[in-house]
Parts: structure tokens; C-alpha cells; sequence
């Protein structure tokens, strides 16, 4: 598995912010496919932004949730579904 990595520097309020980003890539696995599953995460992660920002701070804490996390359990949902999706095609 090749690995690349790039670095940049973003300005936020004052503050030099870094900002990695890792992109791995299987051998033999097409630019295509990784754009498809790439565009696909990130349907996954919105809806479940906007399925969970839908909810009252009262239902979110019933399923053990606050606004402030939506964003990190989108990601791992989004994560989830990618990992599925893959193990599917495979």
C-alpha cells in the first residue's frame, strides 16, 4: 500500500494551523472507485449531519448524544458505511 501525505499551514483567527491529510491508496485500485467511495462518505456523513441536527437536544440526549459530538458520531457512521460498502464489493 503506497501512502501519500501532504501538509499545509491555514490561518485561523491568528493561529498557524496544521492540517494533514493522508490519502492511502490500494495498488491496482482505480481513481474512479476511490472518487465514487470518497463522494459517497461524504452523502453518508451529511445525512447523517442533517438526520441528527433535525432532532431536540431532549432526543439526543436519549440516545446519548449532544450537539456538540454530531459531527464525530457522522464521521464514524460515515466511516462504518465506507468499510461496509467495500467489504461488499471485494
Amino acid at each position: 500500500m503506497s501512502t501519500i501525505q501532504s501538509r499545509s499551514i491555514a490561518r485561523a483567527g491568528g493561529i498557524d494551523v496544521a492540517d494533514q491529510i493522508r490519502i492511502a491508496a490500494k495498488p491496482g485500485k482505480s481513481v474512479l472507485r476511490r472518487l465514487v467511495g470518497a463522494f459517497n462518505r461524504y452523502r453518508n456523513r451529511d445525512s447523517a449531519i442533517k438526520a441528527l441536527s433535525r432532532l431536540n437536544d431532549r432526543m439526543l440526549k436519549d440516545i446519548g448524544l449532544h450537539r456538540g459530538n454530531i459531527h464525530d458520531v457522522a464521521d464514524r457512521f460515515a466511516d462504518s458505511r465506507a468499510t461496509n460498502d467495500n467489504a461488499s464489493l471485494a
